[in-house]
């Protein structure tokens, strides 16, 4: 039983090493233990052993807010404090690779022009900065060859001044210069939703149920995904292994926030048929899904589950739950044509394995006659027609010869 989850695991996570191969990440560590660190290193290392670059940025101070530094003396003690924690993750990161046996180079590199931050409320700030501009060539040469990048939290202004940076907005600025698919974050938090848009993520900043820090944070970061970072990841950094389960399972488990315009799903109602008939007709025509008449869909309408954009269908899924054999099926799974390449398809196949969940189902299972490969790469494994649910069972049209799939729900 453990060879069999140990393969699961595997398999499942095989789908994203070519997926991420060649990408760029941005990791920022929020004041992480020794011991937060030394697994964080590991973690790092198998990435980049998948050939994955990594930027990380570990900040000795708290994130997401600036604070003054009024003396020379402060800004002493500051920048040392920096290259000691910098040097502590480095020498981490050197034990990791060499126990993943990567040749590759961690390079130490600082990356930013800086400027003052200035006077605020009047408030000097100080030694305090901003970034001024992100040396973008440098950093991607030095990423031809390094697979890891540790960029120091100060940088020099023009005039030859030091100033200390926040963490989270030089990450900021380094994953929109670089265009990077990735900002992982690895803080404290709890109980945010599991994927939001900008948007979204921008109305939950104005929580005052949240913490301050965490709305600051979640606040700070939202520049990155408006300015081309696909994903931003928020991520605990209690967790043992959490940049490893978060990217390479697909459920994930910290929060996501996404580039993706917010799409409604909600169920359907009776006023939806015609639309609904008018996004299934196509693919009726095709053979790919059955024909149902009008008074079909009237008789299943709740069963259906509809995705919109801006009050526009632009996808469905009907649900047909077995609680006897703790089991539902997905069926007439339909993305508008415009937007097949938004991963629609994926969010309403997670919307049904949620709602399975929800019910205490152990599986959920479809019938298929064209898309068996796609669904295949989403988790479900072929199975017999004796396999159905007996009331599926018997149903099933012999005519259409669907092959049978099913997937697990951990």
């Amino acid at each position: 039983m453990l060879n069999q989850t140990i393969l699961k695991v595997l398999h499942d996570a095989g789908q994203y090493f070519h997926t991420y191969s060649g990408s760029t990440f941005v990791v920022l560590l929020d004041q992480v233990s020794k011991a937060q660190t030394s697994s964080i290193a590991k973690d790092i290392a198998l990435l980049c052993a998948l050939n994955i670059k990594i930027i990380l940025i570990a900040p000795s101070h708290p994130i997401g807010q600036p604070f003054v530094i009024r003396s020379d003396e402060e800004l002493e003690q500051l920048l040392v404090k920096t290259q000691v924690t910098q040097r502590k993750a480095e020498v981490l990161l050197n034990q990791a690779f060499y126990q993943y046996q990567i040749n590759s180079a961690i390079v130490s590199s600082s990356a930013v022009t800086t400027k003052p931050y200035g006077i605020h409320n009047g408030i000097d700030y100080g030694y305090f900065g901003k970034a001024r501009n992100i040396k973008k060539e440098l950093l991607n040469h030095i990423l031809e060859s390094a697979s890891c990048l540790i960029i120091p939290t100060f940088g020099f202004a023009p005039t030859g001044e030091t100033f200390i940076m926040d963490g989270l907005e030089m990450a900021e600025k380094i994953a929109s210069s670089l265009q990077c698919q990735k900002l992982m974050i690895l803080t404290e938090h709890d109980k945010l939703p599991r994927e939001m848009n900008a948007t979204q993520a921008k109305v939950l900043s104005q929580d005052d149920n949240l913490p301050i820090h965490i709305r600051s944070l979640i606040k700070n970061s939202i520049p990155a995904i408006e300015h081309g970072v696909e994903r931003i990841h928020l991520l605990n950094k209690a967790t043992e292994g959490e940049l490893i389960i978060e990217l390479l399972t697909r459920d994930g488990i910290g929060s996501m926030i996404t580039n993706e315009p917010y799409d409604e799903i909600k169920p359907a109602e009776l006023t939806d048929i015609q639309a609904l008939k008018a996004l299934m007709q196509p693919l009726e025509d095709d053979g790919t899904l059955k024909k149902r008449s009008i008074q079909e869909l009237e008789k299943d309408i709740h069963n259906f589950y509809l995705m919109f954009r801006d009050n526009s269908l632009i996808g469905a899924v009907a649900y047909y739950p077995y609680p006897e054999e703790k089991t539902a099926e997905l069926a007439s799974l339909i993305v508008h044509p415009d937007y097949r390449k938004g991963k629609k398809a994926n969010q309403l196949m997670q919307f049904v394995e949620h709602k399975a969940h929800e019910n205490g189902f152990d599986s959920i299972f479809l019938l298929t006659t064209q898309t068996a490969h796609w669904f295949m790469g989403n988790g479900f494994k072929e199975a017999k027609i004796s396999d159905l649910p007996k009331d599926k069972l018997a149903v099933y049209d012999y005519t259409r010869n669907s092959k049978v799939f099913f997937k697990h729900i951990v």
